[in-house]
């Protein structure tokens, strides 16, 4: 008996010396074996019965929910055993278990179930305790079990006071801090701040040179690539040139005839006077002829492109060129300079905020999203139209400063463009407004 008595003290001061629930439920289900003869102990706890679950099982770190018996034994706990706070505890013999029950479930010969109530509140379940053997529960170990509940109701209700000593300090500061965050969100909202527009933007150069097509022909050969510098004199692009130099050959061939006439009749004009007579017009034959071969040498020089002066080739897809019939006047390429380049923002009607001609404007490019650089608004398009992915607005031009002349021709990129002062509110919320008044007017 004193060996008893002893076990049952150490008991419980195992369960008052548990820091939180968890450690409470291991201690219960692990260590009641040293005081009542049981081969296994399920603990179940839950707001209220139908919510209870087998939370603690002897010999089991953690409990798996799906496994079957613990399914089995918490539909029992939820719909089955009594829970009532005048009820006793119930062994095999006193519970309403019918033997098809016992068997669906499996369970043990001999069982005993210690209902747990929380002190003061009568009639409100904290839940149960359930323990199985293969023989009978004696009255005198019923009336330990007895004991035992109460012991083990206590120590949940230790543990919860202890928790809600520690959590209600706790909320009241999260409150306070809450409020005094709610606080400085509310009046930072009257903080005045620029406004900006977002949108997709493109380096293009500035004042273009266009390269037309001089003639009517074929495009041979494109002889430069995207982004070439070229200087004044560089071959660009040539045409199929058969034509010309046959042309050519053939004003050759009518020259060289021509000066031979004038020669024999200028030998014959000492002593033939119809020789001298015809020396004239021999002579305008010789100058037509000449006019012609000089002619066909300009067409001839023609089929050959160059560059007039120093710059940086503008040009999409160079073997698209090639074989490509041209009539005078057609676009083949543009030639820029190297060192200039601007903005051109594409801004969509929906993300306009008011800014003037001077609003500062910072471009990343897409390829390296993390290199800002800075520049102007020079001028707004007074007219809108549609873009490329359908929406429609205005075709802003900016400046670059800075050294950008790495930055590619149609790199593109991101525009934010600053506009006016407003609240730090109306700046956060200022597409929910746009939202709202275009569905609700």
């Amino acid at each position: 008996m004193a060996d008893l008595a002893s076990k049952l003290i150490q008991f419980e001061q195992r369960l008052r010396q548990a820091e939180d629930r968890v450690a409470l439920r291991f201690i219960i289900v692990n260590e009641i074996q040293s005081v009542i003869d049981c081969e296994c102990a399920y603990l179940a706890t839950g707001y209220t019965q139908k919510f209870f679950a087998i939370m603690g099982v002897t010999n089991v770190a953690k409990v798996e929910r799906t496994a079957p018996l613990i399914q089995a034994l918490d539909q029992i706990v939820k719909h089955v055993l009594p829970v009532d706070s005048n009820m006793a505890i119930q062994t095999g013999e006193t519970m309403t278990l019918s033997d098809s029950m016992v068997k669906e479930f499996r369970l043990p010969a001999f069982y005993a179930w210690i209902p747990l109530h929380q002190p003061g509140l009568e009639g409100k379940p904290e839940g149960g305790l359930l323990l199985t053997r293969q023989r009978a529960f004696t009255q005198t170990e019923i009336k330990l079990l007895d004991y035992i509940g109460g012991v083990i109701t206590h120590s949940i209700a230790a543990i919860r006071g202890r928790t809600h000593k520690l959590y209600v300090p706790t909320m009241r500061k999260i409150q306070s801090i809450g409020k005094a965050l709610a606080l400085v969100v509310f009046l930072l909202g009257f903080l005045p701040v620029h406004l900006y527009s977002v949108a997709p933007a493109e380096v293009i150069p500035i004042k273009p040179y266009a390269v037309t097509a001089p003639l009517s022909g074929t495009i041979k050969k494109v002889h430069v690539t995207p982004n070439t510098h070229v200087v004044a004199g560089d071959l660009l692009y040539s045409f199929d040139d058969i034509e010309q130099r046959q042309a050519l050959s053939v004003a050759q061939s009518d020259l060289q005839l021509a000066q031979a006439e004038l020669g024999q009749a200028e030998k014959l004009g000492f002593v033939d006077a119809q020789a001298r007579r015809e020396l004239l017009r021999l002579q305008t034959a010789v100058q037509s002829a000449q006019a012609k071969v000089d002619l066909a040498k300009i067409r001839l020089d023609k089929t050959q492109v160059k560059a007039g002066f120093a710059a940086t080739v503008l040009i999409d897809n160079p073997s698209e060129l090639s074989g490509r019939p041209v009539q005078p006047g057609d676009l083949v390429m543009q030639l820029v300079d190297a060192t200039s380049r601007q903005l051109e923002v594409r801004l969509a009607m929906n993300n306009i905020v008011p800014f003037t001609t001077g609003a500062e404007v910072s471009f990343y490019p897409d390829q390296s999203p993390l290199s800002g650089y800075s520049g102007v608004v020079k001028y707004t398009n007074i007219t809108t139209e549609q873009f490329s992915d359908g929406s429609v607005g205005y075709r802003v031009t900016a400046s670059l400063d800075g050294d950008v002349h790495h930055l590619a021709f149609g790199a593109q990129g991101t525009a934010s463009i600053q506009g006016e002062r407003s609240f730090l509110w109306y700046r956060v919320f200022r597409k929910l407004f746009i939202v709202l008044r275009q569905h609700f007017g």
